[in-house]
């Protein structure tokens, strides 16, 4: 059964889809972006790519992307017409209190396109995540604003993060 439309995204009960307007040469043309939980290989392969393009995550090995997939919840938008992977994100959550989004990319070719807001609000309105209280994410201090927009607040806390990191040698 169909859900009531929300910002933008219709929620069918196999697809979902996000509805945008982008402004292409002064025209305004409606394109359409599915929103999937789960990559193929295919998709799977343009993600490493994806990554290998960030600052962050040029090191990462198809063997580790695919890992992170089994053991995260992910958000994708792909062109439907020929199943391109165009913006991703992941979450690790316990589906009710806490969410943490992580590796949220817009293909370069993409970017400027609303898609990042759009993989944000499929995020936030996602079924699979209607419970959860609390959405968590890390960026550089230059994309606060977009978080911002997206209604992402700077938390009011004493707790400060720590890390452990394993791979060090000190």
């Amino acid at each position: 059964p169909k859900q009531p439309k929300q910002k933008g995204i219709l929620y069918t009960s196999s697809r979902l889809h996000v509805c945008l307007k982008t402004t292409l040469n002064r025209c305004c043309a409606m394109a359409q972006f599915e929103v999937v939980t789960e990559l193929t290989p295919e998709q799977t392969k343009t993600l490493h790519a994806m990554y290998h393009k960030q600052w962050w995550a040029q090191s990462r090995t198809l063997a580790e992307v695919e890992h992170l997939l089994r053991h995260s919840f992910s958000v994708a938008l792909v062109e439907p017409a020929t199943h391109s992977l165009v913006a991703y994100s992941r979450i690790v959550t316990d589906y009710l209190r806490f969410a943490h989004i992580f590796d949220v990319i817009v293909d370069e070719p993409f970017r400027g396109k609303n898609l990042g807001k759009r993989l944000m609000e499929a995020i936030l309105t996602h079924p699979k995540l209607a419970s959860v209280a609390k959405f968590e994410l890390k960026c550089l201090p230059e994309l606060e604003p977009f978080y911002k927009k997206c209604g992402f607040v700077l938390p009011d806390s004493q707790f400060v993060t720590l890390i452990y990191n394993k791979n060090t040698s000190n």
